[in-house]
């Protein structure tokens, strides 16, 4: 017998360091016994299960048109299906490294297009069973957030990568500028036999200073938002808890099963709203953060401490 190319060990470290607490808890226990022999028994591809995700999410929507209670019932479990293949995707491709520019563009495309479809589906049958044609409405406003919120996230993420890189391009630079003073101090010291002046005594401790000031830990603004992130991430799970995947499941699982679809929407969409504005803030204080850390080391090293050849 042909044994496993990839145990259950391998699968598990193909998740992502953290995710949304949805797939954490509800997908990746079983989609992990999915993969198993998936992985090991057939050759299917990222973008197969991509397009397998998006098909049974147009079955989910079919239910979800036809507006009756049995029937979201069974449109809500086709989405949570959906929503399972559609992260094993995903997992497949790193676990492999099969992962393509391409597949990543087919992916997104075709989840934003998913949830779309659902979205006027579910509201179209609702429309269909009371005539309120408010939930025309809400659908338009779960596309809008739902878009929205996916373009903030790749903007933010781009943002944060663009200061990293200038950070880390600073700290280069300093760092590099810091190794060029202390060749000339260890000169000054072997001229004087060992025994330091007292320019370099006072250059030392000022190296010490920006060390800790410039290239130790970031310091927060909030401490207890150290101790709460630390938390979920010892559990794999994003503090951002009301991300676009929860509010998916809010709307497409959570409110049908409960029979308070309106309501659903309009407590998600709020909910939501508050945790992207929570994350536009906190991207707000990066970047100020940002401009004193860079402005810090750019002042430093052009202004080295006296004393120093």
């Amino acid at each position: 017998m042909t044994p496993n190319k990839y145990s259950m060990e391998d699968i598990k470290n193909s998740y992502k360091q953290k995710d949304a607490w949805w797939t954490v808890f509800l997908v990746d226990p079983v989609a992990s016994r999915l993969m198993f022999p998936l992985a090991n028994y057939t050759k299917v591809t990222p973008n197969q299960l991509t397009l397998l995700a998006f098909f049974t999410g147009l079955l989910a929507a079919y239910q979800f048109y036809q507006g009756t209670y049995s029937a979201i019932i069974i449109g809500a479990v086709l989405y949570h299906i959906s929503f399972s293949l559609d992260c094993m995707d995903g997992k497949i491709s790193r676990l492999k490294g099969t992962g393509s520019i391409f597949g990543a563009w087919l992916d997104y495309i075709l989840d934003r297009t998913r949830v779309a479809i659902c979205a006027f589906s579910l509201m179209l049958g609702q429309y269909h069973q009371t005539g309120q044609a408010v939930y025309f409405y809400l659908a338009a406003i779960v596309c809008f957030l739902d878009s929205t919120r996916y373009m903030n996230s790749l903007l933010a993420y781009k943002s944060l990568n663009e200061m990293r890189k200038k950070i880390d391009k600073a700290k280069s630079t300093f760092i590099n500028e810091k190794k060029r003073v202390m060749t000339s101090r260890l000169k000054l010291v072997q001229m004087f036999k060992g025994k330091p002046s007292l320019c370099c005594r006072k250059a030392a401790k000022e190296d010490l200073r920006i060390q800790e000031k410039f290239l130790g830990e970031v310091v927060y603004r909030f401490p207890s938002y150290i101790k709460i992130r630390s938390f979920f991430l010892k559990r794999r799970v994003r503090l951002h808890l009301m991300s676009g995947i929860e509010y998916q499941m809010s709307i497409f699982i959570i409110a049908p099963l409960i029979g308070f679809i309106k309501e659903g929407v309009i407590l998600s969409s709020i909910i939501m709203i508050l945790f992207e504005a929570a994350l536009i803030y906190r991207l707000w204080l990066q970047t100020l953060h940002f401009k004193r850390q860079l402005n810090a080391l750019t002042k430093n090293r052009n202004n080295p401490p006296r004393g120093i050849a």
